[in-house]
């Protein structure tokens, strides 16, 4: 669209360009009576240029419309098959795609991903609920606000363009890095998929790497069937027991495995933040505090971990759950191997654990703290993934999408 700026689409005036990617160039506008600010995405003409593309597209808008809620950017408006250009009016978010965001701190906090998880999750229930999959869950396709509310964008893209069978420069169609199993080998989909990616992008959020890598799409592809790579705990010692046990699940390679809806992915994120102690209804931990101050906020959440899950795991040592203390203590350990208090509760409990039962676990912590995760490796006595070598991947500077840049 040469000469663009300034000029109408229908009823939006074209203010300024604030993103542009393979699928498309976002526009600020302002809605002409209403005198609201709006996003309009507008199609590359290769993807539209054709009237069948368009109806696909118009098809997929309607689709998806009249999804209403807090954390899903809304659609106010969408080119009819005969317009000019090929656009989506939504919603503009004052804010960073969480690309933007993790190329500027690299990892967040366990309890931040957790936060933001738990938003998607609630998204994702309310969406599916309508019967809509979202096929391409990634960081490009997340908007938090300024005020910390979180936004996911673009259900039904991924469809449009898988089912107009568009290949941009040879390339797969979607995110193979995100894809389930299932999307990888092109079977029938279902809203475990969505999970499967929803665990991939937790896990980036969580370790700043990829978890399947690969000098290819196809290699990455291979590796996402067969499961290569590393369990979350192995990159992040001091991840939450209980967000690690979340991410695992999520990336079930079997989709029988894993969560069978969003509904209880939100119940089990709602635990990993109360196993924290974490009641982001305040202030101090809100997203919005994170993102106006993130070193201060991850300082107090530091604090707060070292008293908090101390008390906790005392309390469940008085109840008999030695278990479930040894997954707080060894997070503990993991943040501060030379916890004196932590390693005499730990070694209090040491002759109580028989050798037999010191199954290995690496955590690079103090030899009390192997004897913590042996314990708990008995108790799971979960499968592990073979661990590859895997880069660590700076996400690729985002999309923004109705966004202006922090």
């Amino acid at each position: 669209m040469s000469g663009v700026i300034g000029s109408f689409l229908d009823k939006y005036e074209v203010l300024e360009k604030v993103g542009e990617g393979g699928m498309a160039t976002v526009y600020r506008g302002r809605h002409a009576t209403l005198n609201r600010d709006v996003a309009i995405k507008v199609l590359h003409p290769h993807l539209s240029s054709s009237t069948r593309n368009r109806k696909r597209f118009a098809r997929e808008a309607r689709a998806i419309e009249h999804l209403r809620h807090p954390n899903i950017l809304e659609i106010f408006d969408y080119s009819g098959t005969d317009a000019g250009e090929c656009y989506i009016v939504t919603e503009f978010v004052l804010g960073d795609t969480l690309s933007a965001l993790l190329w500027r701190r690299g990892r967040l906090p366990p309890e931040v991903a957790a936060s933001m998880a738990l938003d998607l999750s609630r998204a994702l229930s309310y969406a599916h609920r309508e019967g809509i999959l979202h096929r391409d869950l990634k960081p490009d396709n997340v908007m938090i606000r300024s005020d910390g509310t979180v936004k996911l964008m673009d259900f039904g893209i991924a469809r449009f363009l898988d089912e107009s069978q568009v290949t941009m420069t040879g390339a797969l169609v979607g995110s193979p890095a995100y894809m389930s199993p299932e999307q990888a080998k092109e079977g029938k989909l279902d809203v475990r998929s969505d999970l499967f990616s929803l665990g991939t992008l937790l896990f980036q959020t969580t370790t700043g790497q990829l978890p399947f890598s690969g000098s290819n799409p196809s290699v990455i592809l291979k590796n996402i069937v067969e499961g290569n790579r590393p369990a979350v705990v192995e990159l992040v010692p001091a991840i939450s027991p209980a967000l690690a046990d979340v991410i695992e699940r999520l990336m079930a390679s079997q989709r029988e495995d894993r969560f069978d809806s969003s509904e209880a992915v939100v119940h089990a994120l709602e635990g990993v933040l109360s196993e924290s102690g974490i009641d982001r209804s305040l202030p101090e931990w809100s997203l919005s505090a994170y993102l106006q101050a993130p070193e201060a906020w991850e300082q107090r959440l530091e604090a707060h971990l070292r008293t908090f899950l101390l008390a906790r795991g005392k309390s469940l040592l008085d109840a008999g759950d030695h278990l479930a203390a040894l997954r707080l203590f060894n997070r503990l350990l993991s943040m501060d191997a030379e916890n004196g208090e932590v390693l005499a509760l730990v070694g209090r409990l040491h002759g109580a654990v028989r050798p037999a039962r010191r199954v290995g676990l690496l955590l690079g912590v103090a030899s009390t703290a192997v004897l913590v995760c042996a314990l708990l490796a008995a108790w799971l006595a979960a499968p592990r993934h073979p661990a590859k070598a895997i880069e660590s991947v700076r996400p690729e500077v985002p999309e923004v999408v109705a966004a202006v840049p922090a």
